[in-house]
């Protein structure tokens, strides 16, 4: 594929094509929910080709750099038009395509009736899903307890998948570069302009990595990385993500300080029952493997 130029054209047909598609339907939708089952299967899909194709893309010099320039640099808009007509209307050619998805892709993780369970409303009125900043789990910011189903948290898991895959571009470059280069889908997200939808983020995967307490957790298990089920895939992409972007060396701003909001979020909680929350929850992570090594 990578000696054929037409093989490597319509590569980057295909990306582009899933990324305006996706924009396409989360804001030409009126909704992405059970009701409207295959607008929310075809997002997903979508998902599911960039999450396996884009580490092809990383791989090579040559299509990483036409994803540089085409995902994180503007472009103007006949560039997106040729591959989607609706693209003025779904595309702002004053933003980078790259941090446009990154954007819709969290908006997906809170978005009702896909990835969040309805409101409480008349069941006789029309549905209309919208972003919301309701948490997946009660615990640190929500005292209430939060519905979720099998088909909400798969959801949830794929997208961030995605996120992963597009903040995981460093792991392609060699040595001498990693030291320089800014992965710009990290810095989407912890130097996102709404603090309160990395709020939500946040405490919604601490939330729900801290409330899981199977009898069998390990941490990691070289055998078998995805683990054993669903609710264990999706704790497992929690960790991930919360960790790439907790973690992340964030470049210095203007005032000689590092800004990163997921660090900053943290750094606020202040409420003894937000920590005894943490404690006790590690305490019952890290217990069953200590008994483990015991037996």
């Amino acid at each position: 594929m990578r000696d054929d130029p037409a093989a490597l054209d319509n590569l980057k047909t295909l990306v582009l094509k899933t990324t305006l598609r996706i924009l396409n339907f989360r804001f030409r939708s009126p909704s992405l929910s059970d009701e409207n089952a295959g607008q929310g299967l075809q997002v997903l899909n979508c998902v599911r080709i960039l999450t396996r194709v884009l580490p092809y893309v990383y791989e090579a010099d040559a299509t990483r750099s036409w994803e540089e320039e085409v995902f994180w640099r503007p472009q103007a808009l006949e560039t997106f038009q040729q591959y989607d007509k609706n693209a003025s209307q779904n595309v702002d050619p004053q933003e980078n395509l790259g941090a446009q998805l990154v954007d819709v892709l969290l908006e997906l993780l809170f978005y009702t009736g896909f990835t969040l369970p309805w409101p409480d409303m008349d069941p006789q009125e029309q549905r209309s899903g919208q972003v919301s900043y309701g948490l997946w789990q009660s615990g640190i910011a929500c005292d209430t307890t939060v519905l979720t189903s099998k088909e909400y948290e798969t959801r949830r898991t794929e997208i961030m998948q995605l996120i992963l895959v597009l903040q995981s571009k460093s792991i392609y470059l060699g040595a001498n570069e990693y030291i320089t280069h800014e992965v710009q889908a990290i810095q989407c997200i912890v130097r996102h302009h709404d603090k309160r939808r990395v709020q939500a983020l946040l405490c919604s995967l601490l939330n729900t990595i801290i409330k899981y307490h199977p009898e069998s957790w390990l941490p990691f298990d070289p055998r078998n990385p995805q683990g054993d089920s669903w609710r264990e895939v999706h704790v497992k992409t929690c960790l991930h993500l919360l960790l790439i972007n907790f973690l992340n060396r964030a470049p210095w701003d203007d005032s000689g300080k590092e800004r990163n909001e997921f660090r900053l979020q943290f750094s606020y909680l202040h409420k003894p029952k937000h920590f005894q929350f943490l404690a006790d929850g590690i305490f019952k992570i890290l217990r069953q493997p200590v008994r483990v090594l015991q037996l």
